[in-house]
């Protein structure tokens, strides 16, 4: 016998009918995947285990199928899908599908843009209960709230910025105007604008001229190649059009 049996309320690693001390690593018992430290079942782990080429999330003793989410190991921060550490995920994850957004590269959280906003808005305050920060470097935009001293995250984008001849502007400003669209060049539509100051704008990525946003002519992401504006994915646009109200401090660097 090769496997994991009971004795006095514990579970123990037994090998070749014999318990193993030796033995530290995951085992299968009835269909579930259990974590054997120094050949026994060690329900207080929770870690990332490598085996067989693969790195697994375990949860109190159990390997866990249905997490999503990042998960700590040694010092950083991993993206893991269904129980199995993604290398191939870029994108924003949280920690225990809660609290604050973390951008993820190659399966890897990075302590990148996100946590300068954070550095930069902390003793920051704003006329609403509302702040937007831009990095033109990184092409993102951060929405916190709360006030000085206390920001949460709420929203993080990629955004598309102004390209080196017509740059987006840098500075302090405060959200005026708004609007459900414009039109630009000879057939382009940009909806649910946000002004910033004067005719930079927050307003969704280049639509035809239809009359609701259909067929997307520029969908350019993650760039420096506007005209100014910062522009978003539609329904980005729109979240900061239906909730950031007027007068909204806005710091662009």
């Amino acid at each position: 016998y090769t496997g994991l049996t009971m004795y006095y309320d514990d579970w123990y690693m037994v090998t070749n009918g014999q318990l193993d001390w030796s033995f530290t690593n995951l085992t299968e018992y009835n269909g579930a995947w259990y974590y054997v430290e120094n050949g026994k079942l060690n329900w207080n782990f929770t870690d990332l285990v490598y085996y067989y080429d693969t790195w697994y999330c375990v949860r109190g003793g159990v390997l866990d199928w249905n997490y999503t989410g990042l998960a700590y190991h040694a010092g950083g921060w991993y993206y893991i899908n269904h129980g199995v550490l993604d290398w191939g995920y870029t994108g924003f994850a949280q920690v225990n599908g809660q609290g604050a957004y973390y951008e993820v590269v190659n399966g890897v959280m990075i302590n990148g843009p996100l946590e300068k906003m954070r550095n930069l808005v902390r003793n920051e305050s704003s006329p609403t209960e509302y702040i937007i920060l831009v990095d033109r470097a990184a092409h993102r935009v951060g929405i916190f709230r709360g006030g000085k001293g206390n920001w949460q995250d709420v929203q993080y984008y990629q955004c598309c910025v102004g390209k080196p001849s017509t740059p987006t502007v840098s500075g302090t400003f405060y959200v005026g105007s708004k609007g459900k669209y414009f039109n630009t060049g000879s057939r382009g539509r940009c909806w649910y604008y946000t002004q910033i100051t004067g005719n930079y704008l927050f307003h969704s990525v280049i639509y035809g001229r239809q009359s609701t946003p259909k067929n997307i002519i520029d969908n350019s992401m993650d760039k420096a190649v506007s005209h100014g504006c910062v522009r978003l994915d539609l329904d980005h646009a729109k979240w900061i059009y239906d909730n950031i109200p007027r007068n909204t401090k806005v710091i662009i660097y």
